[in-house]
Order: structure tokens, then sequence, then C-alpha cells
């Protein structure tokens, strides 16, 4: 739109807000279609893409170093439980797969070791036959989740040996027959004893043994 012409001049003055206005020589043509790092819309930003990478990698990397040293951490401790079970490892590199099976057959030795033990000493106190309760597999069933470290492990071993014996009477152990005397053993009363010397013997004549 323009401006009135001033009086006296006849010529319109153009209006500067107006379209089509043409900008001075010289100016830069306004750049369209950039973000705020001057990389054009639908552009890769190949910087930034490095930097996340590299990010990644440093990630990865540490990751890797925390795993290391955990493993490292693992042998040692696993190496101190072998020399303590009495494991000999081989050129002193334990294989943590094979020490560990070693370890829990040994501990399942001791443990059986362990309940054997408690089921003989608390047999006779429930007329159980200990034998019988080790080859019955309800029994060990029933102490097999008992702990042998465990304080209450005897008493426990002694109650689950009580409970077998008054469900199966199969498990008490057999009645001990009463103790012969010597007459009984030897198959002669006191009187038919063999004299020893010169004197048992006239002893014995006389009473007509």
């Amino acid at each position: 739109m323009a401006t009135p012409a001033e009086p006296g001049t006849g010529a319109e003055t153009p209006d500067p807000t107006s379209e089509g206005t043409t900008p001075p020589e010289g100016t830069p043509p306004p750049e369209s279609g950039k973000d705020d790092k001057g990389t054009k819309s639908g552009e890769t930003n190949w910087q930034a893409e490095a930097e996340k990478w590299k990010a990644q990698a440093r990630k990865h990397e540490d990751r890797s170093k925390n795993t290391t040293t955990e493993l490292q951490r693992q042998s040692a401790l696993l190496a101190q439980l072998a020399e303590k079970a009495g494991i000999k490892l081989d050129d002193g590199k334990p294989d943590p797969e094979k020490l560990t099976q070693q370890l829990t057959a040994t501990q399942g030795k001791a443990r059986q070791s362990a309940v054997e033990l408690a089921v003989y000493r608390a047999a006779s106190k429930h007329n159980a036959d200990p034998d019988a309760l080790l080859d019955s597999r309800g029994f060990l069933r029933q102490v097999d989740d008992l702990d042998p470290d465990a304080d209450d492990f005897a008493a426990k071993v002694g109650d689950a040996i009580k409970a077998a014996v008054e469900s199966n009477t199969k498990l008490r152990s057999a009645p001990t027959p009463p103790a012969r005397s010597g007459s009984e053993m030897s198959g002669r009363g006191e009187g038919h004893r063999k004299p020893t010397n010169l004197t048992d013997a006239v002893a014995a004549r006389m009473r007509g043994n």
C-alpha cells in the first residue's frame, strides 16, 4: 500500500511493510529447514550419532570390566572353598563348574554321614532299627530337609524316628533276648564245674559229682 504523496511533490512514498518489497542489496537470504545445530531437516547428525555410539561402547566396556572382576572374585572364593573341602585343583586354576560339582558331592557325603550318625545314636531310645530306618525311603524323606548344622538337628532326627516307628512297626528293633547265666552258656550247672585242683576233686567226689 502506498502512502499519499506529500503536497507539492506529486510522488507517492512506498510502504516498507508492503509485499514485494525488495530487501537491500547484500542481505543474505533467510535459511529455512535447519535445526538449532545447523543440520537440515531430514539429514542425519553424524556427530551426534558418533557420540551416542561412543557412550554405548564405554558402557559395555565398563560392564565387561565389572564382569571380569566378578569372575576373578568368584574364582578366588571357589579356590578357598576347595582348599577347605580338601579338593585338589588342577594347576591351581579352578574350573567353576567342575569345582561346584565336587563341592556339591562333598557336601552331600558329609550330610549323609551326619544323618547316619544321628540315626544310630537316637535309634535305641525309640526301640528302632537304624539300618531299617536308613533303608526306608519314607523316613529319609522326613529328614531330607533337616540341617545337620542346626542346634536342634539331633532332636528333630529323634522326633522323625519316633514318628516312623509308630507308623511302621517293621522299623522297630528286634527284642533283645535276656542274657543267659554262666551255667546256661556252658551247658552245665554249678555242681558240674570241672575241679581245678585236688581239693576240689575230692570235694566233688564226696558230693557224688
